[in-house]
């Protein structure tokens, strides 16, 4: 059977003739907490799993983790007539209650997440932002908290540029020599 299991915003694809059994290896070894969220029993399955592997490779983050949501993964078996459209099932979701999308969420995603996806990708997020919110509203909270402000928080999560860390760079050199300085005087405490 084809399986999706997730963790914090990644899930993995892969298949097995257990999938049970392989998700509660995956569980044992995951640092953070996973869950199955769908199987599906295909009559190729290593072929499923190969073609999806491949059309969201701009998305792997590691082996056969990648930073997606179930609901993509589900559409692209559709849309890779891996299930002939007739026969897919409804996909629903387990409803979470969770607090109201807040207005920055959609600038702070779009700015973090999104780096390796496509445009298609991007504006089809920009559609439906709600399964995007379900998965990060925990972490998008918790650097709200702690910044106060969205363009602070899209900042500490971008990598530096090249003009920031020699700033960063000189400003180390600069207390080293000052601490250097101070320890030669014997000014030190």
């Amino acid at each position: 059977m084809l399986y999706f299991i997730q963790s914090g915003s990644k899930i993995k694809i892969g298949y097995s003739a257990n999938p049970l059994s392989r998700f509660r290896t995956i569980y044992t070894a995951s640092p953070e907490p996973c869950g199955l969220v769908l199987t599906i029993h295909l009559p190729n399955e290593a072929k499923a799993e190969k073609a999806l592997h491949h059309h969201f490779r701009a998305h792997r983050t590691n082996g056969e983790w990648f930073e997606i949501n179930v609901y993509t993964a589900f559409r692209a078996l559709i849309e890779l007539k891996l299930i002939p459209e007739h026969e897919a099932p409804t996909l629903e979701m387990p409803t979470v209650s969770l607090p109201p999308m807040h207005p920055g969420f959609e600038k702070w995603f779009l700015a973090t997440q999104t780096e390796y996806w496509s445009e298609k990708d991007i504006v089809s997020a920009k559609a439906d932002l709600g399964p995007y919110w379900q998965q990060h509203h925990g972490r998008f909270t918790e650097l709200l908290d702690e910044y106060q402000d969205i363009d602070k928080m899209i900042h500490m999560e971008q990598p530096l540029t090249d003009e920031e860390a020699r700033a960063f760079m000189e400003s180390m050199r600069k207390a080293l020599l000052e601490k250097e300085h101070a320890e030669s005087n014997g000014t030190m405490p």
